[in-house]
């Protein structure tokens, strides 16, 4: 597969929190998917913030900066204010969907079902967080606003939501945590892909099987983590459908990634949405597209010219408004 269409891809990694080495393993892994692909890529990257006049003036920006400052609508914000195309959700749904708590919210409101759960604001201990959740299954303890499972927590007794809390801001810092009812089935996490006319395709729900939790460790670190595809016909038309409720209610945008977990009667419920999922040869998204038959390629130049057509888009507009735009 070589494009007809050569683009400059400038593909931004790193970033200021603790998922930059994982940001930058994604870049040079698709790195080389892009330029067999007949485009000009230039590799940028980031320590605390994108300096832009790194940026060339025609290029689509290919972010890959997980988490802080690249995920969570910061960077989308300041290229939308300079009018740069790039590729993933906007703003808004970034800012959204790096909120746990926030997404549970629009999650609910929209009939999509989540696991039960508390936030326990940045200054609070926590001490009391506890005490509305049925514990019957554990607790877990996670920041509201941080990716890759950083500072996840699991809790047996209720009585230890606070110390458990006070050991994950040693790892993360002192964020607003969310206390959630901890559920005890399978968990799976399904890819959704945005298509022409707005139409949405999920590709195959991955079963993800793991000693204890599918924390950072299970998802970078460990070999003894195990993923599956989902081949009851049944439960992945119920995941896929799920998956695409939640990426409609959160307005995303291209790509995104949901993860979902099965209580022990079955019932799924949305954990969370990653509107900027890992491109690694460990991550998700690619071992799904790979195994539908898509593979990387087709996957990457996807992105790229959808985020091309939103340039064309944006620059015939400003023609027909007589606006000279570069």
């Amino acid at each position: 597969m070589r494009t007809t269409f050569m683009q400059q891809i400038d593909l931004v990694m790193g970033g200021p929190g603790p998922e930059a080495d994982i940001s930058r393993a994604s870049a040079r892994h698709i790195a080389p998917v892009l330029t067999d692909l007949g485009h000009d890529v230039q590799l940028i990257d980031v320590d605390q913030q994108l300096d832009f006049a790194r940026l060339r003036p025609n290029s689509v920006v290919f972010n890959v900066i997980h988490g802080r400052y690249g995920e969570d609508g910061t960077l989308q914000a300041a290229l939308e204010a300079v009018e740069r195309t790039s590729i993933g959700s906007d703003s808004a749904a970034s800012r959204l969907c790096i909120d746990k708590a926030a997404t549970k919210q629009v999650l609910q409101a929209a009939g999509v079902p989540v696991p039960e759960g508390v936030v326990v604001a940045a200054d609070d201990p926590g001490t009391e967080a506890a005490a509305a959740l049925a514990a019957a299954d554990g607790l877990i303890v996670k920041p509201s606003c941080e990716g890759s499972s950083f500072g996840l927590r699991l809790v047996d007794d209720p009585a230890l939501v606070a110390a458990a809390i006070a050991d994950a801001r040693t790892e993360v810092g002192a964020l607003a945590m969310l206390v959630e009812t901890r559920l005890r089935g399978q968990e799976y996490s399904v890819s959704v892909l945005q298509g022409g006319g707005e139409q949405l395709m999920t590709l195959s729900p991955v079963a993800i099987t793991v000693a204890d939790t599918y924390d950072f460790a299970a998802k970078y670190q460990r070999s003894d983590t195990g993923f599956s595809f989902v081949e009851d016909p049944e439960l992945k038309q119920a995941l896929s459908d799920l998956a695409r409720r939640a990426f409609t209610a959160c307005a995303c945008r291209d790509l995104a990634r949901v993860d979902i977990m099965a209580d022990r009667a079955g019932r799924l419920h949305v954990l969370e949405i990653n509107t900027l999922p890992g491109f690694t040869d460990h991550s998700l998204v690619p071992m799904a597209a790979s195994h539908d038959g898509l593979g990387l390629p087709f996957l990457l130049e996807h992105l790229v010219l959808r985020a091309a057509d939103r340039r064309v888009c944006r620059c015939k507009y400003h023609a027909d408004e007589g606006v000279e735009h570069a």
